[in-house]
């Protein structure tokens, strides 16, 4: 459980530095061929050590999945190239509260859906005092940056 938890909070460290280096290419080659680069250069890795990481798996059940299964692929190049377009225009901070706050959302629809929230009132109290929570901390922030000009 304890690695579960360190691993999902350096997901979020990778996540976050992976959404500024994009979008630092994005200002220079705008955010679809960024967006392009980033899932090429993702593929060729991914090519190199996945025969060697999961032999059993590799490419032969690929092709017996429903195709809605590789949809993934296609919200990631939008992922990418969304967040490559909003990060320069409105900053790290509040593309990070913006996006966790529409994962959220969307998290407690799917469990609600799919019956892993007994309480919908609990989910969205705890929903709104997280973004309630991230938003003051982003007020606070434009606060103190406001007083330093």
């Amino acid at each position: 459980m304890l690695l579960s938890i360190t691993l999902a909070f350096v997901n979020g460290i990778l996540i976050t530095a992976n959404r500024v280096i994009n979008s630092k290419l994005g200002s220079y080659i705008g955010p679809l061929s960024s967006s392009f680069w980033n899932h090429l250069v993702g593929a060729i890795f991914l090519a190199i050590i996945l025969p060697f990481w999961d032999s059993s798996s590799y490419l032969g059940k690929t092709f017996d999945l429903p195709l809605y299964l590789l949809i993934g692929g296609l919200i990631g190049v939008f992922f990418v190239a969304i967040n490559n377009y909003v990060l320069p225009k409105i900053g790290v901070l509040k593309t990070v509260v913006l996006v966790v706050g529409g994962q959220m959302v969307f998290s407690v629809m799917i469990d609600i859906y799919v019956g892993k929230i007994k309480s919908f009132e609990y989910a969205f109290i705890g929903s709104f005092l997280i973004t309630l929570g991230t938003l003051i901390a982003n007020l606070n922030l434009k606060e103190k940056a406001d007083e330093k000009s």
